[in-house]
């Protein structure tokens, strides 16, 4: 998704994991560290205007699956837009789908019925 954002937006790509490199143009960063054992909040503060900041795929970890809310309170620490673009898993009741959508929007009433 990264790949084809960054072709779509003629951004570049650039991975991370322990530091945040320091480029003049817009890019999109890619953390591959794990959120869950590792405090990487600083890259969130450290984004520029325009650039995007790409987490890595939360689907192997046990609070995903279950909903958690303080998972799904971390995801939405990176970020000030929540974007569901995983249609075919849309409707799990999951935290990277659910509790996130409901963290972003906890009076939407969907999420109150």
């Amino acid at each position: 998704m990264a790949l084809r954002l960054s072709e779509l937006l003629n951004y570049k790509v650039v991975k991370i994991s322990d530091r945040m490199p320091d480029y003049s143009v817009p890019q999109i960063y890619f953390l591959d560290a794990d959120i869950t054992k590792q405090d990487c909040s600083k890259f969130s503060e450290q984004i520029k205007p325009r650039d995007i900041l790409f987490l890595e795929t939360s689907g192997f970890t046990p609070e995903k699956k279950k909903n958690d809310a303080k998972f799904s309170k971390l995801l939405s620490s990176f970020g000030d837009v929540f974007v569901e673009e995983a249609f075919s898993a849309a409707h799990r009741k999951e935290a990277s789908t659910y509790g996130l959508a409901e963290t972003f929007c906890p009076t939407t009433p969907a999420f109150h019925s």
